[in-house]
């Protein structure tokens, strides 16, 4: 494994520029900006792992280089602190990270909320091993599955995209509910868990935050059986990939108040919880 030591650092001081200059830059013009920045400190097509120091964090941070998504998603948890905006949680004890890819979310959580314990998902994976060396230090708070977040258990058919976090899951032909298997792209299929699994996996009760940027899974999963886990969400952070997946996101909290606001890539939703009703 290459060792690269920063700051300072080709990668930081590229970030921190980058931050400088994209304010008030579309989601889009920063994600490709940040690909040609990383690309161009590593090599186009080097995808070998790096370890950045980054500070406050007591173990280096393990990236590809090369022109993937990995250099973004540590420009967007770590470098700028996308999350920053999240008023204060108090003293979140259970957080999924749904759609984990390495770890950068997480990362940020643990040493934000020194108590958090965080069940990540991600299905991608050549990601997930990344994501696996990134929450190694923090396996006594962390449950780390390969896998999908969706409505059901059982198994889904993992559909790589053109970058890492691309990547996405779409429904398996005559997939059996839960321990089945799919008859469909049989070598690319992948374990689905639905919310309820996930908090048991976390040791049970409330969970306290669900991150969510799953590539259009949002609307298989905020599409049925809301039901049975959505009143144990205290506040959600999502990306929507598609107008149906806003549309259907919004449909199933239809009942809840909540505290909301876009955020660059995200929509935050703080303080979920029933609406009042009056006789």
């Amino acid at each position: 494994m290459d060792s690269w030591d920063s700051p300072p650092g080709r990668i930081v001081s590229r970030v921190r520029s980058l931050y400088r200059a994209l304010r008030g830059v579309g989601p889009s013009a920063t994600l490709q900006l940040v690909r040609r920045s990383v690309a161009g400190a590593f090599g186009e097509t080097n995808r070998a792992i790096y370890e950045i120091k980054v500070p406050g964090y007591p173990n280096p941070v393990k990236i590809r280089g090369g022109n993937g998504s990995d250099g973004y998603a540590f420009y967007q948890h770590l470098a700028i602190k996308d999350f920053d905006i999240l008023k204060d949680l108090g003293s979140p004890r259970l957080m999924i990270d749904a759609g984990a890819n390495i770890g950068m979310a997480s990362l940020y959580f643990l040493k934000r909320y020194p108590g958090l314990k965080i069940v990540a998902i991600e299905p991608d994976p050549g990601t997930f091993e990344i994501c696996r060396m990134n929450l190694a230090p923090y396996s006594d708070r962390v449950v780390l599955i390969k896998g999908a977040i969706w409505s059901s258990c059982g198994r889904v058919v993992l559909v790589p995209g053109e970058l890492e976090w691309n990547s996405h899951v779409k429904p398996a032909e005559n997939a059996a509910s839960g321990n089945g298997t799919a008859s469909d792209s049989t070598d690319n299929s992948v374990e689905s868990y639905d919310v309820p699994a996930l908090i048991a996996a976390g040791g049970g009760g409330m969970v306290d935050f669900l991150k969510v940027d799953i590539e259009g899974g949002e609307l298989e999963l905020f599409g049925k059986n809301t039901e049975a886990w959505l009143p144990a969400i205290r506040n959600i952070a999502i990306e929507f990939h598609g107008d149906d997946c806003e549309k259907t996101f919004f449909g199933a909290l239809k009942g809840y108040d909540y505290d909301g606001f876009p955020y660059r890539t995200v929509t935050i939703c703080q303080n979920l919880r029933r609406a009042k009703t009056y006789s």
